[in-house]
């Protein structure tokens, strides 16, 4: 499952800080290595969602 949310950036905070090691914001033209195997795939996916969007056509 994928989820998507807004959020005000300064806010957001690790809310399981054994799980994660820092948090950052970054261009998906700059992301960071490694990333997590499923990144790719995600990110895939949300951008075949936004040119959709900008197309104007709905995925159904």
């Amino acid at each position: 499952m994928v989820f998507a949310a807004r959020v005000e950036p300064d806010a957001v905070r690790i809310g399981e800080p054994h799980t994660c090691d820092a948090l950052a914001w970054s261009a998906p033209a700059a992301l960071p290595v490694p990333l997590h195997a499923q990144c790719g795939a995600t990110l895939e996916l949300f951008g075949t969602a936004a040119r959709e969007a900008r197309l104007g056509r709905r995925q159904g």
